[in-house]
């Protein structure tokens, strides 16, 4: 069912986007981990872009063009924007990935319309060129990192060589 609904490029109430495999996280004591096994807690994700686009809406593309996920009107606005963080980087709310370019749309904009753009339109106000420039893993969930975004920062600061910009993006 969701491949067809992908395949049309229907909006859908949520991100919808290909699993990912959970990276190793960091556990509050050696050998426990609460509330399940690593693979069962979502970790949070920060990224970079590859220019200002944190107030414009992603939606997913495949290799060849193709729209594959964009989000309904009413499940964007401020609540699914990314939270601003140390460096640069974002703390992702709306499950950028593989794929995920950005719309001339912002999230305020985009929240009060009536209905998802067709897909023509959707791939019309895609800007060109835009995209995730670095993505990593955090070693704690979203809820942990929006509870407390200075330790998130702090983590951030205190592993460079995680987060460091690569040399080529400097000079954009």
């Amino acid at each position: 069912m969701l491949t067809a609904a992908l395949a049309v490029g229907t909006a859908c109430s949520g991100s919808r986007t290909a699993p990912v495999a959970a990276p190793p996280m960091a556990s509050t004591a050696p050998g426990r981990t609460i509330g399940g096994t690593p693979a069962d807690i979502p970790r949070a994700v920060v990224y970079r872009t590859n220019g200002d686009y944190a107030d414009n809406v992603p939606v997913t593309v495949a290799a060849d063009g193709t729209l594959l996920s964009y989000p309904a009107p009413g499940d964007v606005g401020a609540h699914s924007a990314p939270v601003r963080l140390a460096d640069g980087l974002l703390l992702d709310r709306r499950g950028i990935g593989r794929g995920t370019v950005f719309t001339t749309y912002t999230y305020s904009d985009y929240s009060r319309l009536p209905e998802a753009p067709s897909a023509a339109r959707l791939k019309a106000a895609i800007i060109a060129g835009s995209g995730i420039s670095f993505r990593a893993t955090l070693p704690m969930t979203l809820a942990e990192a929006l509870a407390d975004t200075a330790a998130v920062n702090d983590y951030i600061r205190s592993h460079p060589q995680e987060f460091a910009i690569p040399h080529n993006e400097h000079n954009k």
